[in-house]
């Protein structure tokens, strides 16, 4: 069962300015896609990540609308979860609407980083770099899988159903909430 799956593993979860993410050590992006499908369907996904290179869709994939563009590929709206490529150390940026690629021209990888992590006081320097990003190119939603995987987003309710339905109401400290002032605090020894 993915659910227990999830339940079996600390969640983490945290907010920076609109935006709320959840993050879990050993969970697989397949696992997360089939228990929270929504988080994906009927939007636009830029994959900046697929097995650690750039995603060069198939013949198959170009006939359903994927495009690659250099260092991303756009997909087509999701209509169909099992549409999507994933691996591992995969990285996607999620629209509502399709973007331009060119918005990605600067961008950087994060799932790349060994243990790239949003509530570790070790990654503070990427994890500014990478909400600078996040900021900067304003997506819906941010999923990764590498050494975690980590979900971002600006949907509260979405969120809320993540953190609902992947989580067990009667074993309370299996969740840990972060925020930026207790990493700032972490990493200066304040807290």
């Amino acid at each position: 069962n993915i659910k227990d799956q999830f339940l079996g593993m600390k969640m983490i979860t945290g907010q920076h300015n609109s935006y709320q993410w959840i993050e879990w050590d050993m969970a697989l992006i397949a696992d997360f896609l089939t228990q929270f499908p929504f988080a994906v369907k009927n939007k636009h996904v830029i994959c900046t990540s697929l097995d650690s290179s750039i995603l060069i869709p198939t013949p198959e994939e170009e006939k359903q609308g994927w495009r690659n563009y250099g260092k991303v590929t756009c997909s087509p709206r999701i209509t169909n979860i099992s549409s999507i490529p994933y691996i591992q150390f995969d990285e996607w940026y999620i629209f509502q609407a399709p973007v331009s690629p060119s918005q990605f021209i600067q961008a950087q990888v994060f799932v790349n980083y060994c243990e790239f992590s949003l509530h570790q006081p070790k990654s503070v320097d990427l994890q500014d770099k990478f909400w600078r990003q996040i900021d900067q190119i304003k997506p819906e939603a941010y999923l990764a899988e590498g050494d975690h995987l980590i979900y971002v987003t600006k949907n509260k309710n979405h969120f809320r159903k993540v953190c609902k339905d992947a989580s067990s109401i009667d074993k309370p400290d299996r969740g840990i909430h972060i925020t930026d002032e207790w990493l700032v605090n972490k990493q200066t020894g304040r807290g």
